[in-house]
């Protein structure tokens, strides 16, 4: 199945829409299409980032790295 006809009819869709989002939806339009087509997101991978950012707020002034990776798998692992 491609994405290319799909991809077609909704920018002529966006144009004729006149939104004041149009751009931007004509910019993500790719993403748009395959999330359509496979269901697919990005959620498990931020959230893990947003984890990782927290451990380094909470544990400023870590003497290593060793230790923060430590830290990392210890609270991925909950």
């Amino acid at each position: 199945m491609s994405t290319k006809p799909v991809s077609t009819r909704l920018c002529a869709y966006f144009s004729a829409l006149q939104v004041e989002n149009a751009g931007l939806l004509r910019n993500h339009l790719e993403g748009i299409c395959n999330y359509a087509l496979y269901h697919i997101t990005t959620g498990k991978v931020e959230g893990t980032n947003n984890m990782i950012r927290t451990l380094r707020r909470r544990h400023y002034g870590i003497p290593d790295d060793d230790y923060l990776f430590l830290k990392i798998i210890d609270e991925s692992r909950r």
